[in-house]
């Protein structure tokens, strides 16, 4: 991928790409690796209906399962648009592990939710919890768009977690320095410059 793609994406994946950047499923941006291939993933099925957030409308959607990391990944590798061939024999591939993605999980009030060790750390003496409204909090949202009751909020590191109490939990928007909201590039727009008003979901601490 090209640096700074995050920069042209709608809404709808850059809160997908910064929640996995503070649970520590993906790296920091732009410490990825470019010129190189990192990995292989089968392809499971093609349809043209996927309720992924990653499914662009009006084409076909390739659904993946069982992607692995190749523990050194290889480099060196020019890009090229499209599909493209390379010399690996598929029977003899180099060593790799299984992608296993870190999720939150809520239960009798209590969200957990992993978090690499700076996200976790800076995170200690905040007023407010925020994340971007993204599939990995569907589960605090009622049929009606309400949210759910959250009485603490974990947040689960890789060496050490924290627990919050929490006074109120809701949606908000998130305004600039000329004190109005943020417009976002957005899928869903109906709006003439196809943006919407940036949200959060945000966790108030008890303090």
């Amino acid at each position: 991928m090209p640096r700074g793609f995050e920069y042209n994406l709608p809404i709808e994946w850059t809160a997908e790409l910064t929640n996995h950047l503070a649970f520590g499923n993906i790296p920091d941006l732009q410490a990825l690796l470019t010129s190189a291939i990192i990995g292989y993933v089968e392809l499971d099925t093609i349809v043209d209906n996927s309720p992924s957030v990653w499914a662009s409308p009006g084409v076909l959607h390739w659904i993946l399962k069982n992607a692995y990391l190749f523990n050194e990944p290889i480099t060196g590798v020019k890009g090229k648009l499209h599909f493209f061939d390379y010399p690996l024999d598929e029977n003899n591939l180099s060593p790799a592990h299984k992608v296993e993605l870190r999720w939150p999980s809520f239960k009798a009030g209590t969200l957990t939710i992993p978090c690499t060790g700076d996200y976790c750390r800076h995170q200690l003496d905040a007023e407010v919890l925020s994340f971007d409204i993204g599939t990995a909090f569907d589960m605090l949202f009622n049929n009606d768009n309400t949210m759910k009751k959250v009485k603490k909020v974990v947040l689960q590191g890789p060496t050490e977690s924290h627990t919050f109490s929490i006074d109120d939990s809701y949606v908000y928007e998130p305004y600039n320095e000329d004190d109005k909201p943020f417009r976002v590039f957005s899928f869903d727009s109906t709006d003439s410059d196809n943006c919407v008003e940036w949200q959060l979901v945000g966790f108030e601490v008890k303090m």
